[in-house]
């Protein structure tokens, strides 16, 4: 949210300069000031229109995405003890770890007033962790 708001505002400010100052020859620094402020500023805020629109379209798809990657995750590791093992112990806990932390990380910037804009509530809501010690317990 403060990155579009910011660029949005340096777009703004860009302009405000831009239009003060047009003629005014002795102020001609304040006057490129203000046009790399515009044109910094639209990149930047066109930057984070596209990436809200792309972080909140597909909701649902990716919501079932993230379902299925967690359900396969969660397969491997209830036959990690199984006769039918074919994964390796540590390759399937780092497959946890990384979905935990892809967990963690979507949460915590989810939160961020920097960049809540750029994720999706429902689709973060949607995430549960892996504790693997519910799954030792069952195992024994």
């Amino acid at each position: 949210m403060i990155w579009t708001v910011s660029s949005f505002l340096l777009v703004v400010i860009g302009i405000a300069l831009i239009i003060k100052w047009k003629d005014d020859f002795i102020h001609e620094g304040v006057l490129y000031i203000g046009m790399c402020s515009t044109a910094i500023g639209a990149i930047v805020f066109l930057g984070c229109i596209v990436m809200i629109i792309y972080s909140h379209s597909g909701v649902d798809a990716g919501i079932h995405a993230d379902r299925m990657e967690y359900e396969t995750i969660i397969k491997q590791v209830e036959s990690i003890d199984s006769e039918y093992e074919d994964k390796s112990k540590m390759e399937v806990y780092q497959k946890v770890y990384d979905w935990n932390a892809d967990v963690y990380s979507a949460r915590y910037w989810a939160k961020s007033p920097w960049t809540n804009w750029f994720y999706s509530k429902k689709r973060v809501d949607s995430l549960k962790e892996i504790d693997l010690t519910d799954y030792e317990k069952e195992a024994r």
